[in-house]
């Protein structure tokens, strides 16, 4: 195919094709009565219409070429126009139709060109080039059919929380997002023809064949950017005295943290990490190509970061909260052996090329072992101390953009929370639990 016929977006082909039977029946309308004619010509060019919108998408120009059509065939029809008269007017309403939704596309057009600026495509294929090169990524003796390390009822409930993410958006506000940032960027067949032409007939209504889209506006594709969240210093109430801290026989001990729910503490912590509405729309051709020769681009993306600081950790019954000292991102990928990235700051990916890097210590060290091995999440406790390694593992939500398969093991989260209140020198003990 040349470059000239591959520039033509398929949509305004198709525009054409519908606005050629409009015509072609108004001109066949036009010799008989004037009620016959607007009857059929209503009936006719209604179902053409009907049609497009059913199966392709609500289609201004087609409906004031539609519309304006009607009118020649009524006005031809009572004056007995010849047909090469209704010719004539037919293609001035025609071209009236394509200039009347031109004119009403020019705000979008212009907004999306701002857009555009403020939400450039930005290739992932440098960024992401180090799993290329890593052979625990490339897993040569792990195949799609493989099970993961993790189980898979795991790896359901992480990608279930990040939809509960989502739904806290509002399904309004993420729907409007998701379906939105499509239509920013819509390179023409082979990337050969962009402009106002192109722009005008692919616009959302415009009539392009497409999957649902919604416009590109400032509103629908526009969120809030994430910003540093400090850690603070945490004061737990001060310690108590042995006498404060005996309780008659009948009044129980203060209950211990479940497993389950220092789990559910970690997945909502990667859950908002992740953040799934900052994913933006990813274009990716990849086709089995070495990377050097992928397309992997992606519009409205926000580096990987926490929106909130998490809720404190509690049992069951109040009486005893666990506050975050420190919560790291540990890097399994991108250096030569496992790194701790420092910051005051909870984890976020776009400080990570700045931020100073630490040797994993002896407990991060023997947990991430246990992590390799398949463990969900490994805890241990020590007096007022509690630390725990989870880890950062490859969903469903992460394949699009990451060259990693299910289940891969991406980094972890390391954990150093102190009890609140505190207890006495010699009441503590050392915890720890397995897998679940």
């Amino acid at each position: 195919m040349t470059p000239v016929l591959a520039s033509i977006p398929v949509g305004l082909c198709w525009a054409l094709v519908c606005s050629a039977l409009l015509l072609a029946f108004c001109i066949a309308s036009a010799r008989i009565h004037w009620a016959g004619a607007a009857f059929g010509y209503l009936l006719f060019g209604g179902l053409v219409t009907f049609f497009w919108t059913l199966v392709v998408t609500w289609s201004p120009v087609l409906f004031w070429n539609w519309l304006l059509l009607f009118f020649v065939t009524i006005i031809a029809a009572s004056m007995q126009w010849q047909a090469k008269r209704t010719l004539v007017f037919g293609l001035l309403a025609t071209a009236a139709a394509y200039g009347i939704t031109a004119v009403m596309f020019i705000p979008e057009y212009r907004e999306r060109l701002a857009l555009r600026a403020e939400y450039p495509q930005v290739s992932l294929v440098e960024r992401l080039a180090y799993e290329n090169r890593l052979p625990n990524i490339e897993n040569t003796d792990h195949d799609e059919d493989s099970p993961a390390i993790f189980p898979t009822t795991y790896l359901s409930e992480i990608e279930s929380k990040l939809v509960g993410e989502e739904r806290n958006w509002g399904n309004n506000d993420f729907a409007q997002r998701h379906w939105s940032l499509p239509s920013l960027h819509r390179p023409a067949l082979n990337d050969a023809h962009q402009g106002f032409v192109h722009e005008f007939i692919s616009a959302d209504g415009a009539g392009r064949m497409r999957v649902p889209r919604l416009p590109a506006t400032r509103k629908s594709i526009e969120i809030p950017e994430t910003v540093p969240i400090p850690i603070p210093k945490p004061s737990p109430k001060s310690e108590p005295t042995r006498e404060q801290f005996a309780r008659a026989k009948n009044n129980p001990p203060d209950l211990p943290i479940q497993k389950s729910e220092l789990d559910q503490f970690h997945l909502q912590g990667m859950a908002d990490f992740a953040d799934p509405i900052g994913f933006g729309y990813v274009e990716s051709l990849r086709n089995g190509k070495p990377p050097e020769k992928q397309i992997l681009r992606v519009t409205g993306f926000q580096p990987h970061a926490f929106r909130k600081f998490p809720e404190p950790l509690t049992n069951s019954n109040k009486s005893v909260r666990w506050l975050i000292e420190k919560l790291e991102l540990v890097s399994l990928l991108k250096h030569d052996t496992p790194r701790v990235y420092e910051s005051k700051n909870l984890p976020r990916m776009d400080e990570l090329s700045t931020a100073p890097t630490r040797p994993l210590d002896d407990f991060e060290t023997a947990a991430l072992a246990r992590l390799r091995a398949g463990e969900t999440l490994v805890v241990h406790q020590d007096h007022n101390d509690l630390r725990m390694l989870g880890p950062i593992v490859a969903i469903n939500q992460c394949l699009e953009c990451h060259s990693v398969q299910r289940g891969d093991l991406l980094g972890a989260f390391t954990y150093r929370l102190v009890r609140d209140p505190q207890l006495p020198a010699l009441e503590g003990k050392a915890v720890s639990w397995l897998s679940r």
